[in-house]
């Protein structure tokens, strides 16, 4: 793939790379692909981070992220206060009774509650066994909403 993403680029054939990533930045993402030997801008990259970002802009949203550390620089430039609506990731071992609640708590405050999830996987393989992915805790909250 690595060749073939040289041979595009070499003739002037645009393209994009699509990741369902949510654990970590765009830009960390390409520079970890560039490790591998790819020749990546952050511009090659289709991310549901950013494209979320975008839509919180658009529609003037503030959100309460229910995110991976590593993901927060995607939304440092968005107003965070007084929150008004629910953006979910994957976010491991974030995924806490306590974290859950929080965002549980607000989408039921809201007149028109609002909850973006940026994935809808069941679950994925990490080392030898099977883990819940970020759709069974969004289930979680729409089936609670």
């Amino acid at each position: 793939i690595v060749n073939k993403t040289h041979r595009l680029r070499k003739n002037g054939i645009p393209f994009r790379f699509c990741t369902n990533e949510t654990q970590r930045t765009t830009e960390s993402l390409v520079n970890k692909l560039r490790r591998f030997g790819f020749d990546l801008q952050v511009s090659d990259v289709f991310a549901p981070a950013p494209a979320v970002r975008q839509m919180l802009i658009k529609q003037q949203l503030r959100p309460q992220l229910l995110v991976y550390p590593e993901l927060l620089p995607e939304f440092q430039d968005i107003e965070q206060k007084d929150p008004n609506c629910v953006v979910i990731g994957d976010a491991a071992q974030y995924f806490t009774y306590d974290a859950m609640n929080k965002a549980f708590q607000l989408l039921l405050s809201l007149e028109k509650p609002i909850l973006i999830s940026m994935g809808k996987g069941k679950y994925y393989k990490e080392g030898k066994e099977l883990v819940l992915d970020l759709g069974a805790y969004t289930a979680g909250l729409e089936y609670a909403t």
